[in-house]
């Protein structure tokens, strides 16, 4: 991959707003031990935002340089990977904006997938998610938003409501008419119905 490689945190261990500070005075073992914290989420959700390589690709080495150049701006109000997903999701949508692209996302969504206990199902399991990533590209870009950061990562419709600058029951209808398109269209594909029945 072209963006930063990966570092592995050693020695010294700092909380998460000690870590911004001295990254904000320029410590550069602090700045590692930062993008080695953020890099592994913020690679998760761009894979979730964009199928095309090079667009993922343009979405983590902006992320993480905006990461660094406003690590300022996190107080500890919220989480750090809170903060992150703000960060990665407006790094993004201006990306795609600025390239006249669709966002694309997708997620395991409301339906449960059994984890993977083998390297065939490992296997079995990357195919599924991808067949649903077709699927989500047939959903609106903010229905998709929302199922991607409710179902992904947990995030409750005031929280996504924060960070999409959106009213809290539009979030929820999203989520709501999300859902129902989602089902519909897994419902009508029988690779997908077959391996859910069997992994229940």
């Amino acid at each position: 991959m072209n963006h930063f490689s990966k570092f592995s945190m050693t020695d010294t261990q700092w909380d998460e707003i000690t870590l911004a500070k001295r990254v904000s005075a320029g410590d550069e073992h602090a700045s590692i031990l930062l993008l080695e914290m953020a890099q592994p989420r913020v690679e998760k959700t761009a894979m979730y935002l964009c199928r095309d390589l090079p667009e993922r690709e343009d979405v983590i080495q902006n992320t993480l340089i905006e990461i660094l150049n406003s690590v300022a701006t996190f107080q500890g109000n919220s989480s750090f990977f809170y903060w992150v997903d703000r960060v990665t999701l407006h790094t993004a949508a201006r990306i795609i904006k600025k390239k006249v692209r669709r966002q694309q996302l997708f997620e395991q969504t409301f339906i449960p997938l059994a984890e993977p206990k083998s390297v065939e199902d490992e296997m079995d399991h990357r195919k599924m998610q991808q067949a649903l990533a077709l699927l989500l590209e047939k959903i609106g870009l903010k229905e998709r938003t929302a199922l991607v950061l409710h179902y992904l990562y947990g995030y409750a419709a005031d929280e996504i409501a924060d960070m999409t600058q959106t009213g809290v029951f539009t979030v929820r209808g999203r989520l709501r008419n999300g859902k129902k398109k989602l089902r519909k269209l897994v419902l009508g594909n029988p690779t997908l119905v077959d391996w859910i029945a069997v992994n229940k």
